[in-house]
This record gives C-alpha cells, sequence and structure tokens, in this order.
C-alpha cells in the first residue's frame, strides 16, 4: 500500500495536476457548451401527400413547436434544392399511403431531405423522428385498432402518454450538449496517461524503482498499486468534473449518472493502461513526454472528442473507429439517447481487450534491474 498512498499524494501534491484534471476540463466543456445553447429555429419544409387524420396531427405537431420550427413552403420538386442553398433545414415528404402503413404495422412512407456530414441539424431531426416513432410504438401497441390508435395519438399530442422512445425537442438539443461536453472531458481523462508516465519514469530516473524492487515488494505489485492509486484519482476526476457540469451548468446527468461513471472509470482505465505501458517500455523522460504528445490530440480528435466525428473524411473515420477514444464516445451517446448499458456492450468489451493486453504487457516483461 507504500506505493499507492505515495502515488496518490505526489499527484494531489502539485497544483499543475489540479488544473489540467479538474479545472481545464470544466472550463473548456463550460466555454463550449454555454456558446452553443441558444435557442437555434429550424427552416422546415412539409409536403402532404397522404392528406389524412394522422397527417394533420403531424402538422399540429410541428406548429406546436413555433419556437424552434418555422414552417416554410416549397413544392415537392424544389426541396433538394432549397436543402442544398441552406433555405431550408429540413424538408419532409409524406407520400401516399403513410397512414395506412403506418397503424398496419408497416415502413412508414417518409422521405427526409437534410444535409449529411454534419451534426447541426441532429437535434430537429431527433425532434421530427420522434412523432413518427411514437406512431409506430402506438400501431404495435393497439393491434391495428384505428379507432384507439388516434385516441392514443390525441393522448400522446396532448402530452398525457409518455413513452420510452419519445424525444422532446429540448431533450434532443440537450443530448446534444451532453455529448458535447463529454468529448471535452476526455481530454482530462487522458491527462491521467500523462500523469501516469510520469510518475512511474520518475521512479525509475531517480532509483526508487531500483531500490523498491530490493525490498519484499514485487514488480507486479508496484505496478498493480500504480494501477489502483490511479484509478482512485480518476475515480475522484470523474465524480467531481460530472458533478459541477450537473449541477452548476444544468448539464442533466441525473438518470444515466451511474453508467457515464462506469464508463468513464473504463476509459480511465484504458488511459491509464496506455501510459503505464509506455512507461514501462521507455528509457527517458524525453521519449516518454515525445510519446504521449503525439498520442493524446490524435486520439482525441479522430475519436470525435473535439469535433462531430462525421466532418471527417471516411479514411480518418476508420482510423477513428479502431481507437478508445471513439468506443468511449460512442458508448456515451447511447446512454444519452436513453439506451442501456447492454446496448454498449460492444464499445465496454473492446475497452476491457484493449485494456487487458496492455496490462499483460505490463506485467508480462522481466525487471532488469541493472538497466532500471
Amino acid at each position: 500500500m507504500t506505493v499507492l498512498l505515495s502515488n496518490i499524494r505526489r499527484i494531489f501534491k502539485k497544483k499543475l495536476n489540479f488544473l489540467f484534471m479538474l479545472v481545464i476540463p470544466v472550463l473548456l466543456t463550460v466555454i463550449v457548451v454555454v456558446g452553443s445553447t441558444g435557442n437555434a429555429v429550424y427552416k422546415v419544409t412539409l409536403v402532404d401527400n397522404d392528406n389524412t387524420k394522422l397527417t394533420q396531427l403531424f402538422l399540429d405537431f410541428l406548429k406546436d413547436k413555433s419556437d424552434n420550427i418555422k414552417l416554410v413552403d416549397f413544392k415537392e420538386d424544389e426541396i433538394k434544392n432549397a436543402v442544398i442553398n441552406s433555405k431550408i433545414d429540413c424538408g419532409i415528404v409524406i407520400n401516399k399511403d403513410f397512414t395506412n402503413n403506418v397503424i398496419s404495422g408497416k415502413d412508414d412512407n417518409v422521405d427526409f431531405y437534410m444535409l449529411e456530414g454534419t451534426n447541426a441539424n441532429e437535434p430537429i431531426k431527433l425532434s421530427i423522428s420522434s412523432f413518427f416513432s411514437a406512431a409506430k410504438t402506438i400501431s404495435k401497441s393497439v393491434n391495428q385498432d384505428e379507432n384507439l390508435f388516434y385516441q392514443s395519438m390525441d393522448k400522446y399530442i396532448n402530452g398525457s402518454l409518455k413513452l420510452d422512445n419519445k424525444k422532446f425537442d429540448g431533450e434532443a438539443e440537450n443530448s446534444e450538449r451532453k455529448s458535447l461536453s463529454i468529448g471535452f472531458f476526455a481530454m482530462g481523462l487522458m491527462l491521467l496517461m500523462m500523469s501516469a508516465t510520469t510518475l512511474i519514469m520518475k521512479d525509475k530516473e531517480y532509483k526508487t524503482f531500483t531500490r523498491i524492487m530490493t525490498t519484499p515488494v514485487s514488480a507486479r505489485s508496484y505496478f498493480l498499486q500504480n494501477i489502483i492509486s490511479f484509478a482512485l484519482v480518476a475515480f475522484i476526476q470523474i465524480v467531481v468534473v460530472l458533478y459541477i457540469l450537473w449541477k452548476g451548468y444544468n448539464m442533466d446527468f441525473g438518470e444515466v449518472f451511474p453508467q457515464l461513471i462506469l464508463l468513464s472509470m473504463l476509459f480511465a482505465l484504458t488511459c491509464v493502461s496506455i501510459g503505464i505501458i509506455i512507461s514501462r517500455y521507455a528509457k527517458k523522460s524525453s521519449h516518454v513526454n515525445a510519446t504521449v504528445t503525439l498520442l493524446t490530440m490524435p486520439m482525441l480528435m479522430l475519436g470525435g472528442c473535439l469535433w462531430p466525428f462525421d466532418f471527417m473524411p471516411e479514411s480518418l473515420q476508420r482510423i477513428g473507429q479502431l481507437l478508445p477514444t471513439r468506443w468511449y464516445m460512442l458508448a456515451t451517446t447511447k446512454i444519452f439517447e436513453g439506451k442501456s448499458i447492454a446496448d454498449c456492450a460492444l464499445q465496454i468489451g473492446l475497452m476491457l481487450v484493449f485494456t487487458l493486453v496492455m496490462f499483460i504487457l505490463t506485467f508480462f516483461r522481466k525487471v532488469d534491474l541493472a538497466k532500471s
């Protein structure tokens, strides 16, 4: 336990560690998120080729969102050009037999027109999609009973019927803000990698590691205590930063707070494993600093932490898919969208396997005291 307690004291002794691990992640998140919380108004065109009670309900649904949606008239053959020229943000064409398809449980017959490769219109897309998702869910639950279907839709529109897959416009925008905040929060967690490599390299350079190896403390115990100490620091960092964002800046993590802590802890362990494996094989501090610098920012950028992942070319996206930062961002985004932790099984599995491989490589290498 000596190494563990010593590491915790060394980490919190330096004010610079507080700055990089707690202050900077919060400040960056607040600056970016506050700057993106304006009440955006989206221009939407609706072409109704079905003209039924359900499509009228949808039109009323859009009109009720006048604070965020402005209906703009364009003909069906003009919609594509209007979207391309930014005259509208979204075009919706409801084709014939849409209502019959929905009530009978078939695929709906709706065409969406939006610019690809940007997340700017994601909130309005989620908001509009919520109506169609609700209609599908209700049609399944009423067994194609048309009267009961419309009764349930009226309750949904009036707000007396709540559905698990329903997303309000504010909810969609808030989800975007949360994802944006987590991207910058990941930067703070990745600084653990730098802390891990720095402390272990100091022990090697000052011969502290060599002296420890002459005691009953084994190399495995030394590295295990290092891992546990960084995990404890990561837990403190995660809880404090997320709590500040939650309570201080209205980032509503209430329902997903435990899942978010779990995913963040796993990502933090992944970062620590990278830092420890670097320090395990590096010979000089200059090598460590260069390696960490070369890894940190590219991993954050390619993982979609600093900007929307879809902004990057496909070649860079393919590289990003292989990085822990991307797995973490995908998992947290799923949680914010209302999915369960089980839906993040792939991303969790990838982070676990990656972390275990790094730790195995750490413990696998034999200690050569003559070179320590």
